[in-house]
């Protein structure tokens, strides 16, 4: 059914040139890339993008036989890894052609989800020790976020395997391989397993509604009684993390009880104690030592990352030695011990592991040095953190990259995905690559609707307040009027998924501003994209977007689809479109494609036959980047 739906899209695509009396599109298959109106690349491009995909990276996924498990790549996918010693070999652990997508380890046992494609239907595969991987869940079917009991004897995880669409939990007593349903969900919303009691009687879960909306759940796993757990009264709750206590008999979770972020606090017999009321930031992660003693956290302070461990015996705050300033993606106590291992990365190096050692005194040991491929850290660009007003008044943060060289440079608007997304100071290849070789300077805002500012900004976006975010990128490209260093007349907006409907939705409202745009498996119409995705995701978007079957919000949304609106994109568009995505439909990248050709707009259109939603093998990376870099050139010519 993929393949016909490629086929009549292009077939289209090449009827509504036909009709509009333009010159054939030059059409052409480079590997598993389909590039159709894109020139071919030069030598020169070739070269110029090699080391911004040949870096290495690794993010940890847990401690496994006494050393780090990590995601890395050393071919075309990332595969895992691990790391026995500081600074050690990685040892490969899995071989495929598909990615691993993550992973789960108690120190002893290993899970893995990998898909085919891209196409997201996540299968739980039980690594064993002679190297081989047995599929727990069956394929055709999207299953995950695993998660072991502490003695490691059973594992949980959500599947839809009962009708494709409800998120129903499953145990799997690991020795056995024996598999039983213990909740059958009837509503859209997604169920996940987050923690097992200490007895392993009881499955704390998560009802994920949207990122403002969640309820924990107690599910008594003899009897199969699924309780509530009261949270707080009268407002919905916005949810990072929760697990249960391992130096208690309560709950601790991270979320929005008070105030704008999410706090982490103790839940226990009707009382709830916070535990990071000092931090002004929401906690995303938190992790516990196996005999709860000692609970790290990871708040992020404005897109970048800060640690803070309290010891529950002494009932005090402990100060960690100071961490390279950067981003924290993964945080884990090694099991049966006090060592914290988390990873780190930061906007000029790549994620690397780092392990807290108490011993002599406390001191964070480097365990990994992933390389740059030649680049030269120094000579990266670093973010410098601006805020700026809205037409509403409202502050707007964006983090803003420049070249070395005298301005003023051209810009590109660096928009994120989400909506409910942040930009952080993470390294990103692609973004380095605008600004050292293509000499842009890049602007990424985090527009109302972001993450990371409190959940009234969070909501600021939401059902019929979608286009004020857009108003956000206009309040944008005044700022850029204003800074002698930035030429507001070269700027381009780049943006994937949600950033790439805010492409679209820009180059409709602010084109006569723009030279051009970039969208990465965006979304053209909401009302389509609502019917199209997967119809497990369909209850999860609406929260967010609106229902487009209530007949006045599909009227609102409608009005504001860049699709509707197509004929006032009049400056050039490059799409990227995975065949396989889940999420975003490849029907909303090509009825745009097809809509501003036959209007006589300019497109250079990419469609990856093996990807989903976005681009993880390195083969499709390379060719991306060459044509973003071909593209841009072609603006500024």
């Amino acid at each position: 059914m993929r393949r016909q739906l490629l086929l009549y899209g292009l077939a289209m695509a090449h009827l509504l040139n036909a009709a509009s009396g333009a010159e054939p599109l030059q059409r052409r298959q480079v590997g598993n890339m389909v590039l159709e109106g894109v020139p071919a690349a030069s030598a020169a491009d070739a070269r110029s993008v090699t080391p911004y995909l040949e870096y290495r990276s690794a993010r940890l996924l847990g401690w496994l036989n006494g050393g780090v498990l990590i995601r890395t790549r050393f071919g075309a996918t990332d595969q895992l890894h691990r790391v026995a010693q500081p600074l050690g070999a990685r040892r490969q652990i899995t071989f495929y052609e598909e990615p691993v997508r993550s992973a789960v380890a108690n120190g002893r046992e290993l899970v893995f989800l990998k898909d085919t494609g891209g196409d997201e239907q996540y299968q739980v595969f039980r690594w064993q020790h002679d190297g081989q991987a047995a599929a727990l869940t069956p394929p055709g079917t999207r299953s995950g976020e695993p998660v072991f009991s502490p003695d490691g004897g059973w594992l949980a995880y959500y599947s839809n395997a009962r009708d494709g669409v409800h998120w129903d939990i499953w145990v799997t007593q690991v020795a056995a391989g024996q598999s039983r349903r213990v909740t059958t969900t009837v509503d859209g919303a997604a169920w996940f397993a987050l923690s097992f009691s200490a007895d392993n009687r009881r499955l704390l879960l998560q009802q994920y509604r949207s990122i403002n909306d969640s309820q924990l759940w107690v599910l008594e796993l003899d009897s199969e009684r699924l309780a509530p757990l009261a949270l707080a009264g009268g407002d919905t709750v916005g949810i990072a993390h929760a697990e249960f206590d391992r130096g208690g008999d309560g709950i601790l979770v991270s979320a929005d009880l008070e105030g704008e972020f999410r706090q982490l606090h103790r839940l226990d017999a009707g009382r709830r104690e916070s535990l990071s009321a000092p931090i002004p930031w929401d906690v995303n992660q938190f992790a516990q030592s196996d005999d709860g003693r000692l609970i790290a956290m990871v708040s992020n302070a404005g897109g970048r990352s800060q640690v803070d461990i309290i010891d529950e015996a002494a009932r005090m705050e402990l100060t960690p030695p100071a961490l390279p300033t950067g981003v924290i993606d993964g945080l884990f106590f090694e099991p049966g011990g006090h060592r914290l291992a988390l990873s780190l990365q930061s906007s000029t190096s790549p994620a690397d592991v780092w392990v807290l050692e108490w011993q002599p005194k406390p001191v964070w040991v480097r365990w990994t040095a992933s390389e740059t491929a030649g680049l030269d850290p120094a000579q990266l660009a670093t973010e410098r953190l601006i805020n700026y007003e809205s037409f509403d008044g409202l502050r707007i943060p964006a983090f803003v990259y420049t070249p070395r060289s005298a301005g003023p440079h051209p810009v590109v608007v660096y928009i994120h995905g989400g909506p409910e997304g942040q930009h952080m100071a993470r390294f990103d290849p692609t973004l380095q690559f605008l600004v050292k070789e293509l000499g842009f300077a890049v602007v990424a805002p985090n527009v109302r609707g972001s993450a990371g500012y409190g959940k009234r900004y969070l909501r600021l976006d939401n059902g019929r307040l979608r286009k004020d975010s857009v108003k956000d990128i206009g309040a944008l490209l005044d700022w850029l009027d204003s800074q002698a260093e930035l030429d507001a007349r070269r700027t381009v907006v780049m943006g994937g998924s949600y950033g790439g409907y805010m492409v679209l939705a820009s180059l409709v409202d602010y084109g006569d501003r723009l030279l051009g745009g970039i969208d990465r498996v965006g979304i053209s119409n909401f009302v389509t994209f609502l019917e199209n995705t997967s119809p497990y995701r369909q209850d999860l978007r609406r929260a967010e977007y609106g229902d487009e079957r209530d007949p006045d919000m599909r009227r609102f949304l409608e009005a504001i689809a860049p699709m509707n609106h197509a004929e006032r994109i009049r400056k050039p568009l490059m799409v990227l479109q995975g065949a396989n995505d889940p999420r975003v439909p490849q029907s909303e990248s090509e009825q745009m494609v097809a809509t501003i050709r036959n209007n006589g707009g300019e497109v250079w259109y990419l469609l990856a036959l093996n990807e989903g939603h976005g681009l993880r093998r390195k083969a499709n990376q390379r060719r991306y980047l060459e044509t973003v870099g071909q593209f841009l050139s072609h603006l500024i010519r």
